[in-house]
């Protein structure tokens, strides 16, 4: 018996077809909303679909948008883990728990072992927050 070959031939992609994408209720609602509202309000015959409204919002997306989406990706569990491996290559192995307590008491800082993406730029309870130059208030930590 001879096999015949069955092998499929791959079509472009059909840049005009629909397909699904994953948006939350509320970004769907509201773009639903705005099409509907430029639809009224259209100057020629074309009808305005969602997809003409996400095309035109993707391409002012600059490189600094993406890194911004990137660093929402990153939680706190994420700054734990890679502080926790920074902290064992320089001092040695240690127990999740027992790292974490060394954080929690402010005997050590998490951000001096996280590359500076990781970090987070919020000022500790404990530190003067500057509003501007002639403005300081003094926190006080509640004993």
């Amino acid at each position: 018996m001879k096999k015949t070959n069955t092998k499929k031939t791959t079509k472009p992609d059909d840049v005009s077809a629909i397909s699904n994408i994953r948006v939350r209720n509320g970004l769907r609602k509201s773009i639903n909303e705005k099409v509907e509202l430029l639809n009224k309000r259209k100057k020629g015959s074309k009808k305005i679909i969602p997809s003409d409204l996400i095309e035109l919002a993707y391409s002012l997306l600059s490189e600094d948008h993406f890194e911004q989406i990137l660093e929402q990706t990153i939680n706190g569990s994420d700054r734990r883990k890679i502080a926790r491996k920074n902290y064992i290559k320089k001092h040695g192995d240690i127990k999740e728990d027992a790292f974490f307590d060394l954080i929690q008491e402010h005997e050590i800082e998490i951000n001096d072992y996280l590359p500076e993406e990781f970090r987070s730029h919020k000022s500790p309870e404990n530190k003067d927050l500057t509003i501007d130059n002639n403005f300081v208030i003094n926190k006080k930590r509640s004993a």
